[in-house]
């Protein structure tokens, strides 16, 4: 997962209560130490400080979910990672799949 923001931590939380080991990646690294030392401690939630940190630690095949304002670095390093290097990865765009989700429920 990338990106720690109120929704992605809440996300990852969810997953890891339903059995996934997440690994969360954050822009500010201090957010991720943060996390997984307060609201994660005691998961199995597992942390990375780069994005190449982060996609070592992926089982094949990889699955990246982020939950961020895209910026063209971000989009360069996971382009780099998902056609150069053909990872195979999904790459998910979490916040409408969240948002899709959370307007079916209010249903």
């Amino acid at each position: 997962m990338i990106g720690l923001a109120v929704m992605g931590q809440n996300l990852i939380l969810n997953m890891n209560d339903h059995g996934f080991v997440v690994c969360v990646y954050n822009r500010t690294t201090d957010k991720v130490d943060s996390f997984l030392n307060n609201e994660a401690k005691g998961t199995k939630v597992i942390g990375a400080h780069s994005i190449d940190e982060l996609v070592s630690k992926l089982k094949t095949p990889k699955r990246i979910m982020m939950l961020v304002k895209v910026t063209n670095v971000i989009a360069i390093k996971l382009r780099r990672y998902i056609v150069y290097e053909k990872l195979h990865s999904f790459v998910i765009k979490t916040l409408m799949l969240v948002l899709g989700l959370c307007l079916k429920h209010l249903r």
